[in-house]
């Protein structure tokens, strides 16, 4: 039969796990975080900025070929919007501002965000020509985007700066229409992946100046969004509890291209 003493060890030993389980759920619900939100811009009436060189060595050796065959190309794009944001409790956002220091954004409040958005990217491309007027041009290659954002809460009157990078493959894809030698009218389609990709659609009016330079001008819809996770393809090393950024333009396009 149990002795008394050893009955006391025995509730005592209860009496303490008990404890300890209710001290260990406390402190996980105290510690719970709360959900992070994107920081976002939608921003309809944004303007698109594009230059581009493209090389074709095919087009040196026989004079017969007209743009067309293989090529190498550098692209350059840079886009700026600006768009409100209402942030929900208990959602918060987190980034990490250009100091270093992590800025943390409680809702319920309203933000006014603004941000510049550059890309940049070497391809290997082909031109198809079908006939006298039609071509597509598959692309492919790695590319380079860059955000610069800025946060006023309208609310508390906090302004936070942040910028994210990251490298990307990148592909794409433009049928084109040649109306004639100097017109001609194509919708381009781009996709690029990293740690956040971009996507864009860009329905263009192409009017060939000579036969090295061409302007095109139209319409685009770009879509961004950058992980608030950093990896090994990311240029800025962050950590890993920031918020998303998302970008959303639609706007005008405007375009420089020279050919060699």
């Amino acid at each position: 039969m149990m002795s008394a003493k050893k009955l006391s060890y025995k509730y005592q030993a209860i009496c303490n796990l008990l404890s300890v389980t209710l001290v260990v759920s406390c402190l996980s619900a105290c510690t719970s975080v709360s959900p992070l939100d994107k920081a976002k811009v939608n921003d309809d009436s944004s303007a698109l900025y594009m230059a581009n060189v493209t090389i074709r060595p095919l087009s040196w050796q026989n004079k017969n070929v007209d743009r067309g065959g293989a090529a190498i190309a550098f692209g350059y794009e840079h886009q700026s919007g600006e768009g409100d944001q209402t942030l929900l409790s208990p959602n918060v956002i987190q980034l990490q501002s250009s100091n270093g220091s992590i800025v943390t954004l409680n809702g319920t409040q309203h933000l006014r965000n603004s941000a510049s958005a550059y890309h940049g990217h070497l391809t290997f491309s082909y031109l198809f020509n079908f006939g006298d007027h039609f071509s597509l041009e598959p692309e492919a290659g790695i590319g380079y985007d860059q955000m610069n954002l800025n946060i006023h809460s309208l609310t508390y009157g906090v302004l936070i700066d942040t910028s994210r990078n990251f490298l990307s493959v990148t592909t794409g894809i433009t049928p084109r229409w040649n109306i004639n030698d100097h017109f001609a009218v194509e919708g381009r389609i781009r996709y690029s992946q990293g740690i956040g990709n971009t996507s864009l659609y860009n329905p263009a009016f192409v009017y060939n100046l000579t036969k090295n330079i061409s302007f095109a001008g139209g319409y685009a819809w770009r879509d961004q969004w950058y992980s608030g996770k950093g990896n090994r393809l990311s240029i800025t090393i962050r950590p890993s509890d920031t918020s998303d950024i998302e970008l959303k333009y639609v706007g005008p396009n405007l375009g420089l291209r020279i050919t060699f």
